[in-house]
């Protein structure tokens, strides 16, 4: 008895105006839909980004770690370039993100760093999966999208 082939059904395009799922509810970035991974969009910035906020995500904790004291708070905002230079061997400056001020500059990334005291503090806890890091950017960039396409251009 010959088997039929099974007919496939032709898959339908998801429509332009579909909604892409939320970033940070995202189970697998590597295929949010049609085998397209979270970051298929990423410029240059958003790559950028997703690097400083893991960097710094790695060099509080690491800090704290390395410290071993339980009267060093953390990393002064002050010192931050040095610790980032000692730790990374790259050289770290807020103009280098387009800002003038470092309060500007923790608005870029204040999904994952925050200062209290005038000491760096993680937002994110210890054992955050790199993945999240990625989901964070994603969400970044399309809250830049939204404003761009609003006319926002700051």
């Amino acid at each position: 008895k010959e088997e039929k082939p099974k007919e496939e059904k032709p898959k339908e395009a998801p429509a332009d105006d579909a909604e892409p799922p939320d970033a940070l509810t995202v189970d697998d970035i590597l295929n949010i839909g049609d085998g397209e991974p979270l970051f298929a969009k990423f410029a240059m910035e958003d790559w950028a980004l997703l690097s400083l906020r893991f960097e710094l995500f790695l060099l509080v904790h690491s800090y704290t770690k390395d410290a071993q004291d339980p009267e060093r708070v953390g990393i002064h905002e002050s010192n931050l370039a040095f610790y980032y230079n000692k730790y990374f061997k790259k050289n770290f400056s807020v103009k280098s993100f387009a800002v003038e001020k470092f309060e500007d500059f923790l608005e870029l990334v204040k999904d994952t760093l925050a200062v209290k005291d005038s000491f760096l503090q993680a937002v994110l806890s210890e054992d955050t999966p790199v993945t999240n890091f990625v989901k964070l950017t994603e969400d970044h960039r399309r809250e830049r999208q939204r404003r761009l396409d609003a006319g926002d251009e700051t």
